[in-house]
């Protein structure tokens, strides 16, 4: 910490305090920032009262942030949020060319609904075949390891 200290001071040209201050916010925005999306209000109050910011200081900080995080993570109210699935599978048994031949077809639906007016539904169905189906779970799995490593590490 030290020599990182010691960095941060030269070339940043900070204070000890300064940059104390520095990586407390650094911190403090990228846990709040892991958790939700802050609004920018409450993000400014947080900083303002938690991390003692000036108030021309947390205004700057959050036209940034806000500018940054829209442009990052898009448009929240025209995002969906999913509400359930259904599958079917079906097995095509025979076909013109071969006869003997079973092909397995997987159908997915995903009931959605906007993230923020719940009122508005979207149903998106998904056909897959073997292959595509067990791209879909290796890629399911993977996120699954990953949000198992984010809480492991997390707690």
């Amino acid at each position: 910490m030290i020599k990182h200290t010691v960095i941060g001071q030269d070339s940043l040209k900070l204070t000890d305090d300064n940059l104390q201050l520095l990586i407390q916010s650094i911190t403090y925005v990228f846990k709040q920032a892991s958790k939700v999306i802050l609004k920018p209000t409450v993000l400014q109050k947080q900083l303002i009262e938690y991390l003692n910011f000036d108030l021309e200081k947390a205004e700057e900080f959050v036209k940034l942030w806000s500018s940054e995080t829209k442009r990052d993570v898009g448009d929240i109210e025209n995002r969906f949020k999913l509400e359930d699935i259904s599958w079917e599978l079906n097995l095509q048994s025979a076909n013109q060319i071969c006869n003997k031949q079973s092909v397995p077809n997987a159908r997915v639906q995903f009931k959605l609904a906007k993230a923020v007016d719940n009122s508005k539904k979207e149903k998106v169905t998904v056909e897959m075949d073997e292959e595509e189906l067990l791209q879909l779970y290796s890629t399911l799995e993977t996120i699954q390891i990953k949000l198992d490593n984010i809480h492991s590490t997390g707690n």
